[in-house]
């Protein structure tokens, strides 16, 4: 099940440039080069120096949904803008693609040394939707897991060890990777959405993760990548984009 902004359309991708495969021995469709609902996320006080790094969601007009560490980075600054209908950093950008963030809702929970709780909202200016603008739905059901979840056990075991001592928590964390592919999000996907195909529309996709870190390395076959799961903080993300 589904549930998003009053846009009838639902988000597409996995990351920026590269389609993630399941954990689980079944993988996930390789899915469209385009998604309308993912966005960029730049860092600095002026858009002439702006560094591109992060990604999101779009989920309505006014908001974003990323991932809590993508809202401030290391020796430049909390993010400030966001680039929508454009997949690459280095893609012409029209006045209409950039907009300015104008707050910053991080969730009162994350850890940053644990990774728990890795999810933010951002709201914006008002973002014009077009065919290359769509903002996503939300998975409310905890994703499909018969294709798309890996096990408990499997996403424990490969845990990156922190100092903090913290455990896989399959309540709040999803893990997807590939056994035998280098697969993967990298560097610069993080905040981005994690997608499963729609059974139900045809050509539609459900967001049911957002990148959180990965282990050693990236790309690395036997090696997963983390997740938030959406589903979890549904009633959140409700209370502030549609209160």
């Amino acid at each position: 099940m589904e549930r998003g902004s009053t846009h009838p359309l639902i988000v597409l991708v996995v990351s920026h440039q590269m389609v993630v495969r399941t954990w689980h021995p079944v993988v996930l469709q390789n899915l469209p080069a385009l998604n309308p609902g993912i966005v960029l996320l730049g860092y600095g006080q002026n858009i002439s120096s702006v560094v591109w790094q992060c990604g999101g969601t779009l989920i309505s007009d006014r908001f974003i949904l990323t991932a809590a560490h993508c809202t401030r980075a290391k020796n430049i600054g909390y993010v400030n803008y966001t680039m929508v209908g454009s997949l690459k950093r280095t893609d012409d950008v029209a006045p209409w693609q950039v907009h300015r963030i104008r707050r910053i809702i991080k969730h009162p929970n994350f850890n940053p040394r644990t990774k728990h709780n890795d999810i933010a909202l951002l709201e914006t200016d008002p973002i014009r939707l077009n065919q290359s603008v769509v903002p996503a739905c939300l998975d409310v059901s905890g994703g499909d897991r018969d294709r798309a979840v890996a096990t408990d056990t499997e996403c424990g075991d490969r845990y990156p060890v922190n100092r903090d001592g913290a455990t896989f928590n399959s309540t709040i964390q999803l893990c997807y990777g590939d056994y035998n592919r280098t697969a993967d999000t990298c560097q610069g996907d993080s905040g981005g959405p994690l997608t499963i195909l729609n059974r139900r529309l045809h050509c539609m996709y459900t967001v049911v993760g957002i990148t959180s870190y990965g282990g050693v390395g990236c790309g690395i076959p036997g090696q997963p990548t983390y997740y938030t799961k959406i589903s979890h903080y549904v009633p959140w993300i409700e209370s502030i984009v549609w209160p």
